[in-house]
């Protein structure tokens, strides 16, 4: 039988996905660029957490980075949003 604190902790590849699309979101809502200090007070995690997650979605064009103003921002793979787009 597993126990309560079982049940409400999240998979470790549960919770770096939570995480991953945590970060995304908080990029997505910086149009001009999030810093590495900014991105991880924003989602609550430890800045060496949000390094090795956010460079790995960079490494897979979900992220970019911006090398000059050390700033992270959506990436070409991401998908745009279609919203207000008409989709007919």
């Amino acid at each position: 039988m597993t126990s309560r604190a079982e049940r409400a902790k999240p998979a470790a590849g549960v919770q770096t996905v939570v995480r991953a699309l945590s970060i995304l979101d908080a990029i997505a809502g910086r149009s001009t660029g999030i810093s590495l200090s900014d991105l991880s007070r924003c989602v609550g995690l430890h800045k060496s957490t949000t390094f090795r997650i956010v460079e790995t979605m960079v490494t897979l064009g979900y992220v970019a980075k911006l090398e000059r103003a050390k700033l992270y921002r959506i990436g070409e793979r991401m998908p745009r949003s279609r919203q207000g787009q008409g989709s007919d």
